[in-house]
């Protein structure tokens, strides 16, 4: 695939940059298990076809969103934000409260609108973008982003097929 294409070189597939995949430390493949939004096993929606006690998730938007909870002298009080994260913003904010010029290599974003004198998270420009590949079977895979400044979050991917697929 052409780099920064979000076609993979097999149809139907995501291209690692598209993922962000494109790392020294990446697998040469990567699969992610089928998921819907059935009640699982213990109740809560977001039924996965992954099995064993130990994994990454999927990624469906019920493995992929979690909490950030954020406390100390530095952090705002109350405050709720519905703007995007991930765990690579986490050492750019860290070095930000403590001072510390980030290094250049260092990707993610300061998340700033956790701070008192920061932005009010509402008024975070968030662009959401949905892109599609497919393949001449019948099968569709869809991926769902949001990006903040130049950091690029995964919301969530789903599959579809044609019936009899």
């Amino acid at each position: 695939a052409q780099p920064g294409n979000i076609e993979g070189f097999v149809p139907g597939t995501l291209s690692f940059d598209s993922i962000a995949w494109n790392h020294p430390r990446a697998a040469d493949i990567l699969v992610d298990a089928n998921w819907t939004d059935a009640l699982n096993t213990e109740g809560y929606r977001g039924f996965t076809t992954s099995t064993g006690v130990a994994g990454h998730g999927s990624t469906s938007p019920f493995d992929i969103h979690i909490r950030l909870i954020a406390d100390g002298p530095d952090i705002a009080d109350g405050i709720v934000s519905p703007v995007p994260t991930g765990n690579i913003d986490l050492a750019p904010t860290i070095c930000s409260l403590l001072g510390i010029e980030r290094p250049t290599s260092m990707r993610g974003r300061v998340l700033s609108e956790l701070f008192p004198d920061g932005p009010v998270p509402e008024s975070v420009t968030v662009q959401a973008e949905t892109r599609t590949v497919s393949a001449e079977n019948g099968y569709h895979l869809e991926l769902k982003t949001s990006q903040v400044g130049q950091t690029i979050y995964i919301d969530s991917t789903r599959v579809t097929r044609h019936a009899g697929q």
